[in-house]
C-alpha cells in the first residue's frame, strides 16, 4: 500500500494552483515565482503517510495587446515521506538536477538523451500557451502551444500553477468574484473565489483579500481514479499594482481534504494544509 500511496501523494504537489484569468494592458513582460509548502496526511488500507512537499515555478508572461503568452523558466520539487527524502529536483533548459534518497544525478542539456532534450526544449523557454482576454480582463480564449515533449508536465497542472495569482482586476468595484480551477494532480477542483479590496496599500498598490472554497465530487482523472469529497478552502491576500496593471505579490493558505477511489473502492484519503506565496521577480539582465 505504501508504494501505491506515494505516487498518489506526489500528484498533490501540483494541486494548489488556479486557472484564473490575467489582467490586460500591463506595462511590459513580467517574471514571477509561485512557491508551495504542503503538509499532508494520507491514509489507505490501514496505513498512514506523512507527506511534506514543496515546489516552485518560475515563469514569464509575455504581453501583446490583450494576449498573454506563457513561458516557463524553471521548476523545483521536493518530497519527504515519513521523514525520508523521496525526491529533490530542479529543472530548467540547462538540465535536470535531482537527489533521490540521497543519490544525486546531474544531467545537463548537452549530455541528455534526445527524448530528454525534446522535453526540456518544449517545456522551458518556449511558448506554452496563449490566453486572450476581453476589455475587462476576463479570459475569452486559450490555446495550448507547447510541443509534445511538455505534455506530461502540463497534465500535472503546470498552466494552472502559472495562472494562480493572475485573476482579472475590478477597477470600479470594491468586491467581485471569479471562477477558479485548481489543479489536483490529474484532475481539478473548481468554484468561485471572492476578492475584496482592503486598506493599507501604498504607492498605487491595492491589497485585496481572497477567500472561498473549491470543490470536486465524483470527478475522474486521466488515470481512471475518482476524486470524492474534495474541498480546497482558501484564505489570503494579493497585492495589485494599479500603475503596472499587474498583481505583484500574494500569500494564500489552503486547507485540503479529498478521497481518491477507483471502481468505487477507496484508495486513499488525504487531509492537510498548503501555504502558497507569489512574487514578481526582477527583470532578466
Amino acid at each position: 500500500m505504501t508504494r501505491r500511496l506515494i505516487p498518489l501523494a506526489l500528484l498533490v504537489v501540483f494541486a494548489a494552483t488556479t486557472a484564473a484569468q490575467p489582467a490586460p494592458k500591463a506595462a511590459k513582460d513580467a517574471r514571477f515565482r509561485v512557491a508551495l509548502e504542503s503538509k499532508l496526511t494520507m491514509n489507505g488500507d490501514g496505513q498512514e503517510i506523512k507527506l511534506d512537499a514543496s515546489a516552485s515555478f518560475d515563469y514569464t508572461w509575455k504581453r501583446n495587446d490583450k494576449t498573454r503568452t506563457l513561458i516557463v523558466d524553471a521548476l523545483t520539487v521536493k518530497v519527504v515521506a515519513d521523514g525520508k527524502e523521496m525526491l529533490d529536483a530542479k529543472m530548467s533548459r540547462a538540465g535536470i538536477f535531482t537527489s533521490t534518497a540521497g543519490k544525486k544525478t546531474n544531467l545537463k542539456f548537452e549530455d541528455a538523451p534526445e527524448q530528454v532534450k525534446k522535453m526540456l526544449t518544449d517545456l522551458f523557454d518556449s511558448p506554452i500557451c496563449a490566453i486572450e482576454v476581453d476589455a475587462v480582463g476576463k479570459e475569452v480564449k486559450r490555446k495550448v502551444l507547447a510541443g509534445p515533449g511538455a505534455i506530461g508536465v502540463l497534465d500535472s497542472g503546470l498552466i494552472a500553477n502559472c495562472t494562480m495569482f493572475h485573476p482579472w482586476y475590478e477597477s470600479d468595484k470594491d468586491e467581485w468574484r471569479a471562477d477558479v480551477e485548481v489543479s489536483a494532480g490529474e484532475t481539478s477542483v473548481k468554484g468561485p473565489l471572492a476578492y475584496k479590496k482592503m486598506p493599507g496599500g501604498k504607492g498605487g498598490q491595492q491589497i485585496v483579500k481572497v477567500s472561498g472554497t473549491l470543490t470536486a465530487d465524483g470527478v475522474k482523472d486521466r488515470k481512471g481514479n475518482t476524486i470524492k469529497d474534495g474541498k480546497y478552502t482558501i484564505t489570503g491576500q494579493q497585492t495589485y499594482d494599479t500603475t503596472r496593471k499587474e498583481w505583484v505579490a500574494g500569500q494564500w493558505s489552503m486547507d485540503i481534504a479529498f478521497a481518491m477511489t477507483r471502481n468505487d473502492k477507496e484508495l486513499a484519503r488525504a487531509k492537510g494544509t498548503m501555504a502558497v506565496t507569489f512574487e514578481m521577480l526582477p527583470e532578466k539582465k
